[in-house]
């Protein structure tokens, strides 16, 4: 089955603004940065559930994977029954631990 990968825009801003800060060292850094992560959230369409359950998934209140991309952790959501999977935000490993507030847009 090939899944549906669909990018939230609370990703789409976490993208954009680590592109902006990697960008602030190296300009061609930060576009490889961007552009390995986004074949990294497109290969989700094949396997999803290949990535372990985040432990965040309980402080979150759902079941959250995520794939990990240099120092961040890309989060993300699978409905095999709806065939999709939500990339939900891209999170800095130093941060702390993603938390429900933290995936909801206000």
């Amino acid at each position: 089955m090939v899944y549906k990968v669909i990018i939230t825009d609370l990703a789409s801003a976490d993208l954009e603004d680590h592109f902006h800060i990697i960008s602030s060292d190296s300009e061609s850094h930060a576009k490889n940065w961007l552009s390995e992560a986004l074949e990294k959230i497109a290969s989700l369409s094949e396997y999803p559930l290949r990535n372990m359950i985040s432990p965040e998934s309980s402080e979150v209140g759902a079941e959250l994977r995520d794939l990990l991309h240099y120092s961040h952790r890309i989060f993300y959501q699978v409905d095999d029954v709806a065939g999709t999977v939500t990339v939900v935000r891209v999170w800095h490993s130093a941060r702390r631990n993603l938390a429900e507030k933290d995936i909801k847009s206000e």
